[in-house]
C-alpha cells in the first residue's frame, strides 16, 4: 500500500470523523497532486455521512457551511480550510451546470463515479490506501485527460467541465484523450450557459498554463464560444511568413511569455482588430486603438477584474509603440503608462519578437536604461516634483491654475528643460 503525506489540518479532520465512526478519504485534486509529487494547495475530503452527522462530528472546529445544500462544509483549522463533502449521488443536470437533486449515501465508490476525469476520481485514506476505480493512476502516468465513462454524458451534465479539461491540459501539460476531445468540440456550444465569472476563471488559468499554446490552438473553436473577440482571427492569414492564421501567430508567443495575465491576454489580442480594420495588403490603420476597444468589451463581457481589463487594454493599445531610448522619451512613457505597465509592455514586445526569431537587443537596452532612471529617482510624476500644490497655494495660486502649473513644470522636468529642484522650479514658474 502506497502511503501519501497528508497535512496536519486534513489529518485532524479525518481523525475527528473517525472518532465519530465516520470513514473519510482525501479525494480529487489533492490525491492527483500528491501522486504527481506536489504539495496540494487545497484539501478536499469525502465522508461517509450525512451533512448533519458531519457537523456533529466536527463541532469542536470552526465550520463554514459553504455548500451545505450539496453536502459541503469547510473546516477552518488555524485559518487553514479543509473542505469536507458527504458522499453523494446526483440527479439529472437540466441546466447543464448543477444537478437537479442530490442524495447522500455512504458509498465512496458511487461518489467517485460522479466526478469528471479519471485523474480527479481517486481517493486515499491512511487505513485503506489508494482507491482508483477508473484508471486514474494509469492516465496520470500517461499524462492523459480522460472523462469517466461516456464523455458526452459528463459534459452534458456540466458544461464547465469542457473548460476544466482544457485548463488541466494547459496547466499540467497533458493531452486530452481522443473521445474526450471529440466530445469537447461537439458540445462546446453548451458553454454559453455557463456564467461569465466561471468562464473567466477557467480561461485565466488556461492562459497562464505551461501548455497554453497547443491547447488554445487545437481548441480554438471552443475558446471562441466564450471569447468571440478572437473568432475573426481564425482563418485570417495576414502575413505569409507567419506560417499560420492570425490566431496561431498571436498565441505562439505565450510559450515564452511571463506568467502575468494582462501580458498574456494582450499578446493573444494585440492584433484582434486587424481583420476588422484591414484596407488592403498589410495596411491596418488604427488597429491598436480599435483592438484596445474590442479587448475592453470582451473582457468586460466575461467580468474580468477591472485592474486586469485596464492593464490589458493599455498593453494592446501601445503594443507596437515603444519609445526611443532617451531620458525624456522613457520618462514620458513612465508618466503615461506607469512603471509596472511600461515594464510589462517591454516584456510583451520582447516576447513577441523572440518567439519569431527577431533581435531584441534594443529592448534589453531600453529596459536597462529605464531601470536606471527609476533607481536614481528620476522625476516622471507630479508626486515627485520638488514643488507641491501646497507650495503653489502659499505663493498665491488658486484652483485650476495650481494643477495647470504643476503639469507645466512636470513637462519641463521630463523634457530636460528644468531641473527638479525647488529653486529651479520656482525660477521656471516665474518665466
Amino acid at each position: 500500500m502506497e502511503h501519501l503525506w497528508i497535512s496536519e489540518s486534513a489529518k485532524a479532520v479525518m481523525e475527528a470523523l473517525a472518532h465519530a465512526g465516520i470513514s473519510s478519504w482525501v479525494v480529487g485534486g489533492p490525491v492527483r497532486d500528491l501522486l504527481r509529487g506536489e504539495i496540494p494547495q487545497d484539501w478536499d475530503l469525502a465522508a461517509a455521512a450525512t451533512p448533519e452527522e458531519m457537523k456533529h462530528a466536527l463541532s469542536r472546529f470552526s465550520l463554514v457551511e459553504t455548500g451545505i445544500q450539496h453536502g459541503t462544509i469547510t473546516v477552518l483549522i488555524d485559518h487553514t480550510p479543509v473542505e469536507v463533502t458527504a458522499c453523494r449521488g446526483e440527479g439529472a443536470y437540466h441546466d447543464r451546470r448543477h444537478p437537479d437533486s442530490v442524495t447522500f449515501h455512504r458509498s465512496i465508490e458511487e461518489d467517485l463515479a460522479r466526478r469528471d476525469f479519471t485523474i480527479n476520481a481517486m481517493a486515499y485514506s491512511p487505513d485503506s490506501g489508494l482507491l482508483d476505480l477508473f484508471g486514474g493512476m494509469q492516465d496520470l502516468k500517461a499524462r492523459v485527460i480522460r472523462c469517466i465513462r461516456n464523455p458526452q454524458d459528463r459534459f452534458l451534465e456540466d458544461a464547465l467541465r469542457i473548460l476544466r479539461a482544457l485548463r488541466f491540459a494547459s496547466v499540467l501539460g497533458y493531452r486530452i484523450e481522443e473521445k474526450t476531445a471529440a466530445a469537447i468540440h461537439t458540445l462546446a456550444g453548451n458553454l454559453e450557459a455557463i456564467s461569465a465569472e466561471r468562464c473567466a476563471a477557467e480561461l485565466s488559468k488556461l492562459v497562464l498554463g505551461e501548455n497554453a499554446v497547443p491547447v488554445l490552438q487545437e481548441f480554438a473553436d471552443v475558446v471562441a464560444v466564450i471569447f468571440p473577440v478572437m473568432r475573426p482571427m481564425l482563418g485570417f492569414y495576414h502575413r505569409e511568413e507567419h506560417g499560420g492564421d492570425l490566431w496561431r501567430h498571436s498565441t505562439a508567443p505565450l510559450a515564452c511569455a511571463p506568467k502575468k495575465l494582462p501580458v498574456r491576454l494582450a499578446l493573444m489580442l494585440r492584433d484582434c482588430a486587424k481583420p476588422v480594420v484591414q484596407l488592403c495588403g498589410e495596411d491596418y490603420p488604427g488597429h491598436a486603438e480599435r483592438g484596445a476597444e474590442m479587448t475592453e468589451e470582451a473582457l468586460r463581457r466575461l467580468k474580468f477584474p477591472v485592474s486586469v481589463i485596464r492593464q490589458t487594454c493599455v498593453l494592446v493599445r501601445y503594443h507596437s509603440a515603444l519609445p526611443q531610448n532617451t531620458d525624456s522619451a522613457i520618462l514620458r512613457a513612465l508618466h503615461e503608462l506607469g512603471e509596472e505597465t511600461f515594464l510589462d509592455l517591454m516584456d510583451m514586445r520582447e516576447t513577441d519578437r523572440r518567439s519569431h526569431g527577431e533581435d531584441t537587443s534594443d529592448i534589453a537596452l531600453l529596459r536597462e536604461h529605464t531601470k536606471e532612471l527609476i533607481a536614481r529617482g528620476a522625476c516622471y510624476q507630479l508626486s515627485q516634483l520638488a514643488l507641491s500644490g501646497e507650495d503653489l497655494k502659499a505663493l498665491g495660486y488658486r484652483g485650476r491654475e495650481i494643477g495647470e502649473n504643476l503639469k507645466t513644470l512636470l513637462d519641463a522636468v521630463i523634457e530636460g528643460r528644468c531641473e527638479n529642484t525647488r529653486d529651479t522650479l520656482l525660477a521656471c514658474l516665474r518665466m
